[in-house]
């Protein structure tokens, strides 16, 4: 296998396994992740895409001959489905981490109503 070639597999393989991260988190699921789950696969997600990145420069090196090869691959196919996969994903857990973060703050507020209630009525009496 050449240089260029190798380079095309890892690609190829690092696609897959961004692919399959952003499959196994979907809205419905999404909930159900701790906020340092998600922080781990936003991290994981980043890795892969700089190690991609890393590859396409070496790829550059070797430009003709890659070119055809990265068409029969069909890995211009599987970026464009990680891309749609990624901004679901993005846009999943933000939802979540903002649902959080109102959930973390809505007891503190509803506390302090609480209490200024249980003022109010111990003054009046």
């Amino acid at each position: 296998m050449k240089n260029s070639e190798k380079i095309v597999a890892s690609i190829d393989a690092t696609l897959d396994q961004l692919i399959e991260n952003a499959e196994i988190v979907n809205p419905k699921t999404c909930h159900l992740l701790l906020e340092s789950e998600i922080e781990a696969l936003q991290k994981t997600q980043e890795s892969l895409l700089a190690h991609i990145l890393h590859m396409e420069n070496h790829l550059e090196l070797q430009k003709k001959s890659t070119v055809r090869l990265l068409q029969k691959s069909g890995i211009q196919k599987k970026l464009a489905k990680f891309g749609k996969l990624s901004t679901r994903l993005v846009n999943s857990l933000t939802t979540q981490i903002q649902k959080n973060v109102k959930k973390s703050k809505s007891p503190k507020k509803t506390a302090a109503r609480r209490t200024r209630r249980s003022t109010r009525k111990t003054a009046r009496v």
